[in-house]
């Protein structure tokens, strides 16, 4: 059988064992398996790909590299909003110019990354989601706060209130 057919029937077989106890632990149980898995298993298998990755003088360009891949997504984000037609200060534009550049499954594909091509992509890819991290957590977050101000500031200017 296909190494690759071989290691997506493990990851299969694990999801699917994981559905079927997911019903029969309690909701405090599966929070701890969580807990334990996006804190201590994670993390480790990430800081072991980290130590295992040799050449690291190059590396420091991946976070960049990202962060300017989320700068043109969100680009092409608010390109497709103005094509799809959708009021650019609706909170619908709003949602996706936020999600849309975010990344958001980074942490969920690294167990694909580390079975599918080991170790040191998995390093790679740690490294570059720094830089995507720094655009969702700094970059996304001050946009945000940039749009409330000024939704804030509008509500102030027709005379309603901004707090609600």
């Amino acid at each position: 059988m296909n190494l690759a057919l071989q290691k997506t029937l493990a990851l299969v077989v694990l999801m699917g064992i994981g559905w079927l106890l997911r019903g029969k632990l309690k909701e405090q149980q599966l929070g701890g398996v969580k807990l334990l898995i996006l804190s201590v298993a994670l993390p480790a298998t990430i800081f072991a790909a980290l130590l295992a990755i040799d050449g690291v003088e190059n590396l420091w360009m991946l976070p960049l590299l990202m962060l300017g891949f989320n700068l043109f997504l969100l680009s092409v984000s608010r390109l497709y909003v103005s094509l799809a037609g959708i009021d650019p200060s609706s909170q619908e534009a709003r949602t996706l110019l936020l999600l849309a550049p975010s990344l958001a499954p980074g942490l969920s594909s690294f167990p694909y990354i580390l079975e599918y091509l080991g170790e040191t992509p998995l390093a790679w890819a740690a490294i570059a989601d720094i830089g995507n991290k720094v655009f969702v957590l700094i970059g996304l977050y001050l946009l945000a706060i940039h749009w409330h101000r000024q939704w804030a500031a509008g509500r102030r200017a027709a005379g309603g209130s901004a707090g609600t």
